[in-house]
């Protein structure tokens, strides 16, 4: 019975097989219409720079931000040091000006460039060149990514009313305290009043787009 069954089964792998052979003999290759190859040969490029761009935006910019970030506070710490650190206008774009840190956020050391243009946004946050710089009388304000390039900002919109911010300079060191937040179509905040120091720091989130 068992000899019967396998030569039954071998039968049958032999039918098959000549079978598939017969079928593939049959098989006539079939060729795309030029437009049609076009449009595959274009979605399938499309689709690596998509992938390359969602690499690059999270993952590789991020670390050339961390590199730059590295190299701009040891540069700071340096002009500290020999307290030739900008303290007015004009300051060349991309020279750190500041280091910020808000402990709340767990962010700690982290430089300010001049200028809030995309090439100084791609090291970390930038000082908006027609504001005083953070200390000074007056209003500072800093701009900083929340998605890409490290995202220095991320979690700016997290910060609540008592949270602290301190900000080193050429001038010192300068202790913020958070008042709130807003979003578009919020009410503008009061004046400042005159010999005082306020600091703003503008970023995106996920529901209002802007800096990425």
């Amino acid at each position: 019975m068992t000899t019967v069954d396998v030569q039954q089964a071998w039968g049958s792998l032999r039918r098959l097989g000549r079978t598939g052979r017969r079928s593939r003999a049959r098989a006539v290759p079939v060729e795309l219409a030029p437009s049609l190859a076009v449009a595959r040969a274009i979605a399938f490029t499309a689709g690596l720079l998509a992938a390359w761009a969602v690499l690059y935006g999270i993952v590789l910019s991020g670390l050339q931000e961390h590199r730059a970030q590295h190299n701009l506070f040891a540069a700071f710490r340096e002009q500290l040091s020999t307290a030739t650190a900008p303290t007015r206008a004009p300051i060349a774009l991309g020279r750190p000006v500041a280091v910020v840190d808000i402990p709340s956020l767990g962010i700690h050391r982290l430089v300010v460039v001049e200028g809030t243009g995309a090439e100084q946004l791609r090291s970390g946050p930038g000082h908006r060149p027609d504001s005083v710089l953070p200390g000074q009388a007056g209003a500072s304000v800093l701009f900083g990514r929340s998605t890409t390039f490290g995202a220095p900002f991320r979690r700016v919109p997290d910060l609540t009313a008592g949270a602290t911010i301190v900000v080193t300079t050429g001038q010192g060191h300068f202790l913020y305290t958070v008042t709130g937040t807003r979003h578009p179509g919020d009410p503008l905040p009061a004046p400042l009043a005159a010999g005082r120091s306020a600091l703003t720091l503008v970023t995106s989130s996920s529901r209002y787009g802007g800096l990425g």
